[in-house]
């Protein structure tokens, strides 16, 4: 099996949004998914087709601040990166973190 990972500058703009919404103590990365879509429209005789390629990744972000709404986070950095890259949050706060 080929080993796929997901580019560097992917990882840096996601690390970067992250950041940008969330007071974040640390990001671990769990583990990723590559998918590869290729869609062919016919209309009038003319062929477009398209190609995308998306990423899953699992993470964990311990944050100095509560999340409330985890679903809004999720869109809000998924709008951020273009729709290229879908997290998978475990969210923690440092006071979660320190108790346990």
């Amino acid at each position: 099996m080929r080993k796929q990972s997901i580019p560097k500058k992917y990882l840096k703009d996601l690390v970067q949004v992250i950041c940008s919404i969330l007071d974040v103590h640390s990001i671990y990365f769990i583990g990723a998914q590559h998918e590869n879509t290729f869609s062919s429209y016919i209309f009038d005789k003319q062929k477009k087709s398209s190609k995308r390629h998306n990423y899953g990744i699992t993470i964990i972000i311990i944050s100095k601040e509560y999340v409330a709404e985890p679903k809004h986070f999720i869109n809000k950095v998924f709008t951020k990166l273009g729709q290229k890259i879908k997290i998978y949050p475990i969210l923690y706060t440092t006071n979660e973190v320190n108790y346990s």
